[in-house]
């Protein structure tokens, strides 16, 4: 979503506190797997059972493979519980993010609006500014990959599964943290 910024550490982690468990996966899958809105609404249980978690792009860029760190294992049995805590029955067929908010779509798969309301909500809860969508989760993760290899654009490419350069030259030149002028180059 284009506008959305990326999200701080700290901003992170505030937001993780306060999400129920269904909310922290979807945050956790945003920034571990650096997932598409769209990506992540289509995955099931069964997708993240083993070591790794294929992610299919929807935008016909790269295919990639991701190691599941046990973390975010956790968060998955976490969300199942609390699904079956409110008498919401799933198994490892079963979407991993349900829509929980009308009693007709209860169940169901969350759409795209109603999962970047779930985000703005939390932005507000906890008083950030900006624009702050599903979207920053993805934002993070590009800004939190260029960052650790180095600013290395080819590694963080790969990482990022864009197929295009110029796309992912938007994330990284829209990072508040990669502002060249106040970094000193020439000093």
């Amino acid at each position: 979503m284009q506008g959305s910024r990326s999200l701080t550490n700290e901003e992170l982690n505030a937001m993780l506190i306060i999400a129920t468990p269904r909310n922290r996966l979807f945050i956790l899958t945003g920034i571990t797997f650096g997932t598409r809105i769209s990506e992540a609404l289509e995955l099931k249980f069964r997708d993240v059972e083993g070591k790794t978690l294929r992610l299919k792009s929807k935008k016909h860029s790269i295919n990639q493979e991701f190691p599941i760190p046990e973390g975010y294992k956790i968060a998955v049995k976490a969300a199942m519980q609390a699904y079956s805590d409110i008498h919401i029955n799933v198994d490892r067929n079963s979407h991993m993010f349900l829509s929980m908010v009308h009693a007709r779509e209860r169940g169901h798969v969350m759409s795209p609006q109603n999962a970047n309301e779930m985000i703005r909500g939390l932005a507000k809860k906890v008083g950030f500014e900006g624009k702050i969508s599903c979207h920053s989760f993805r934002k993070s993760f590009v800004t939190r990959i260029y960052e650790k290899t180095s600013f290395n654009i080819a590694a963080t490419q790969k990482y990022s599964r864009h197929r295009s350069l110029s796309n992912l030259q938007y994330y990284i030149s829209t990072s508040d943290e990669m502002d060249l002028i106040n970094d000193e180059l020439w000093g």
